[in-house]
């Protein structure tokens, strides 16, 4: 199925909106932190930065969220697996791919309505969105915006283009190394996930979210996104170990 490139979100007018980073599975662990920030459904939104599944405890339930009208997720390398693997065989090198990173809780489940969750979301996901707040456009991706160019949305993607937005990671890695990061063009900010950190870390107009949900040791981050436009965040990323 071919995700489309780009979904814009109107203002919340009414309430608050949320971000938080790959969820991994850790359905609980972000119920609780949107219920300690006093997340109201009827009028807030919950931004998702991809990876809802895999790793964590409670994968299944974290896939329902995309049924939620407050819940909003871009689609994410894990959900990329979790598709393929559901149209190939589990003799495939797709399907052992997704168990070799995560997949395993799906073993024992119903392969026909997992692959029917699955391509629900796909239907209505997207590999970007866009949501104004407080007078800025804010964007979220999984991985990489192509190009470094928030317009890429708006053209052709190709193929190469479409895998940069799931899986890529040159940007953090070249910062990893030493090197600066580049200012994504044609927006205000961006979030990102798909790379574990010890913590949020904002790089340029770049915010990567990724906490190492799912790992031992790790769990996904909740922030009030109007809060995070303004937040104070490390400047040095750090590779997330999972704990022994």
């Amino acid at each position: 199925m071919t995700i489309q490139p780009l979904r814009s979100l109107p203002e919340n007018h009414q309430g608050q909106d949320f971000v938080v980073g790959d969820i991994h599975g850790c359905y609980g662990t972000v119920m609780q932190q949107l219920s300690e920030a006093g997340f109201d459904p009827r009028v807030d939104r919950l931004l998702c930065v991809g990876d809802l599944v895999d790793r964590g405890p409670a994968s299944a339930r974290c896939l329902q969220l995309v049924h939620e009208p407050w819940f909003h997720a871009v689609w994410g390398n894990h959900e990329d697996l979790m598709l393929r693997a559901l149209h190939a065989s589990p003799r495939s090198s797709d399907y052992r791919l997704w168990m070799l990173n995560g997949g395993d809780w799906a073993q024992g489940a119903d392969p026909r309505t997992l692959a029917e969750a699955i391509r629900s979301h796909a239907a209505s996901a997207s590999l970007a969105m866009e949501v104004p707040v407080d007078g800025q456009r804010v964007g979220l991706v999984h991985a990489e915006v192509p190009g470094n160019d928030w317009g890429a949305w708006s053209s052709r993607l190709s193929p190469e283009d479409r895998e940069q937005a799931i899986w890529g990671r040159s940007t953090i890695m070249e910062v990893l190394r030493g090197h600066p990061a580049p200012p994504v063009t044609g927006i205000d900010l961006v979030f990102f996930g798909h790379t574990p950190l010890t913590s949020p870390v904002r790089l340029s107009n770049r915010v990567y979210l990724d906490t190492g949900a799912g790992y031992p040791g790790g769990e996904p981050i909740v922030l009030k996104l109007a809060h995070a436009l303004s937040q104070r965040f490390d400047s040095t990323p750090a590779p997330f170990r999972p704990r022994r």
